[in-house]
């Protein structure tokens, strides 16, 4: 029921291969993830699928429990569109 924006620059295009961006949400409060970044590899597997490895990072302290389950919920939204967006355009696998 809420919607938070999120910000970022890119800071690594390498085309199939990986995605690397900094990351931010856009708060009045403060952030304790200082120089957060978001960085998506790629790599084909033998069968024509491919493994992606999302890895997020940045300054500062550990999330604490809450904020982990929070982070689960909020990639599990995204990957759950992206597998639809490609349901709903095949030819988008193939690119």
């Amino acid at each position: 029921g809420e919607v938070f924006a999120h910000v970022g620059k890119y800071l690594t295009l390498e085309a199939g291969r990986l995605v690397k961006q900094t990351f931010a949400v856009e708060s009045d409060e403060p952030n304790p993830y200082v120089d957060e970044f978001i960085a998506i590899s790629f790599s084909d597997l033998s069968d024509g699928r491919a493994r992606l490895i999302l890895s997020d990072g940045w300054d500062g302290l550990a999330p604490a429990d809450e904020d982990i389950e929070k982070t689960r919920q909020g990639w599990s939204l995204w990957l759950d569109f992206l597998d639809r967006l490609f349901d709903e355009n095949p030819a988008l696998r193939r690119t």
